[in-house]
């Protein structure tokens, strides 16, 4: 190594090392406007998730009942579909629960805040 060149720890002279602390807080505030706006897409997009699994699962136990239990396959198949069913209802269930809950804590703050009660504590 040549007596010319600085270690590679050291920033060159004139250049500021840059505020990591502040460039993480500039990211997490950006991470946080970012899942704001997508929150209301990202519910939406998942009632019709699960409301499209409802309807498919629902169609076809439907469709294996009318075969009838004929052969231990179509068994087994309306077993698994009639085991995914609650978890698919279960699942839109707390999706709405969630975002109820999100409403009510947002129109709770609107209402406190201008009491001065502050959202950081």
């Amino acid at each position: 190594m040549s007596s010319n060149t600085p270690p590679p720890n050291v920033p060159p002279p004139g250049k500021v090392p840059p505020d990591l602390e502040a460039q993480s807080r500039q990211s997490l505030q950006a991470v946080g406007k970012l899942i704001g706006r997508l929150t209301p897409w990202l519910f939406a997009f998942g009632s019709w998730i699960f409301g499209g699994l409802i309807a498919f699962n629902l169609l076809v136990v439907a469709s294996l009942m009318t075969v009838g239990p004929v052969h231990p396959a179509i068994l087994v198949s309306i077993a698994a579909f009639a085991c995914a069913l609650p978890l698919n209802v279960a699942g839109l269930f707390l999706l709405k629960l969630i975002q109820e809950i999100c409403s009510e804590e947002e129109r709770m703050l609107r209402c406190v805040i201008p009491w001065g009660y502050s959202r950081s504590r």
